[in-house]
């Protein structure tokens, strides 16, 4: 798994979406998906910066696409534990 997430954090240039932000993002949603021990009848958790969500909020997958395009992701998630991954995976690089 790639640990570079630098990409999180670097969503707009120019006023448009990054590439490299969309294609994290889906990453992101894949690798959720990969994991459904993690899924609420087919919902994950929303790792944008929205108030309401920060990872508590349940919603479908491409509403966290959208939710993640216009907020960003939540400062400092930088290992997805509410998404199936632990800190031991991101070490391993």
């Amino acid at each position: 798994m790639d640990t570079d997430r630098s990409w999180m954090y670097t969503r707009i240039k120019d006023g448009r979406i990054l590439g490299s932000f969309e294609k994290g993002v889906d990453s992101f949603i894949a690798f959720a998906l990969a994991h459904p021990d993690c899924m609420k009848f087919g919902d994950m958790k929303c790792p944008c910066n929205a108030k309401k969500c920060q990872n508590r909020q349940w919603l479908k997958p491409a509403e966290v696409v959208q939710h993640l395009k216009s907020k960003g992701f939540v400062p400092q998630y930088e290992v997805w534990n509410h998404h199936g991954e632990t800190a031991h995976e991101t070490d391993q690089g």
